[in-house]
This record gives C-alpha cells, sequence and structure tokens, in this order.
C-alpha cells in the first residue's frame, strides 16, 4: 500500500499506535485505544479499542475487541463488541461475532457468521404486541 493511502486510512480509523511491517511476535496482546499490526503476530488478542490488522500483516489470534478491521489475512476467530469490517484485500479464516459486519468485494471469507443484538431490539415479526407497544411508546 503506498505510505499516503496507509497513513490515510489509519487517519480514517483513529489509529494511535502501529506496530510495522518489521515487527514479528507472539503472546498475549491487551491494550485500550487504537491499534494497527502490519507486520505478523501470533496468540490471543483482548482490546477494549480498535483493532487494525494491515495489509501485508499476518495475524494467527483469536481476537476479542471492540471493533475490528481486516485488510491483512485473519486465522481465527473475532468478538467485536460493535463492528467488523473486512476491507477488499482482506483475509479471514474464522468465526465473526458481532452487531454490525461490513465485508467489501474481493474478501475471502472461510467461517461463520453471529450477528448479535442489542438487548433493546425488538424484532417486529416475533415479538408480542404488548412489547411491540411499549417499545414504540419510548421511543
Amino acid at each position: 500500500m503506498a505510505g499516503k493511502t496507509k497513513q490515510r486510512k489509519l487517519r480514517d480509523y483513529n489509529v494511535q499506535t502501529v506496530f510495522d511491517n518489521e515487527t514479528k511476535f507472539n503472546g498475549a496482546l491487551k491494550f485500550q485505544n487504537s491499534l494497527a499490526i502490519e507486520g505478523s503476530f501470533t496468540g490471543t488478542i483482548e482490546a477494549k479499542g480498535l483493532l487494525y490488522i494491515a495489509e501485508g500483516a499476518v495475524v494467527k489470534a483469536d481476537v476479542k475487541a471492540a471493533s475490528v478491521v481486516v485488510e491483512g489475512v485473519l486465522h481465527g476467530d473475532i468478538q467485536a463488541e460493535d463492528r467488523v469490517e473486512m476491507l477488499s484485500k482482506g483475509r479471514v479464516f474464522g468465526n465473526v461475532t458481532a452487531n454490525h459486519l461490513k465485508i467489501e468485494d474481493g474478501v475471502l471469507f472461510e467461517g461463520g457468521c453471529e450477528m448479535l443484538r442489542s438487548p433493546e431490539s425488538v424484532n417486529i415479526f416475533s415479538a408480542p404486541l404488548q412489547q411491540l407497544k411499549q417499545t414504540l411508546m419510548e421511543a
């Protein structure tokens, strides 16, 4: 990826820390804010913020994070509190659990997907009439 394009993407996602393409490490990674991995990582990842797996990165880990963006390769399951985005060059080999999922054309995704619903959401096709009325009154 061209330098300016890469910097723009990282800025668009408000990435604060970057492990560059020469970084290779193993273990348990925990962080609070946002992180981009451009190199390789093997282990587990637990994040309160955004994990960005950049083009050229190879991550072999189960991931729990607020949000995950995959433009590189991920071998492992993703559990995201908010969203998962798979960008056009992304490769994901594992299951995804998230509230929101965006998959661009060109992505290779081999795994299952479970969409989470917020506790406040109501399925209008199966909820009892009284629950629908109460939900509308609260809105």
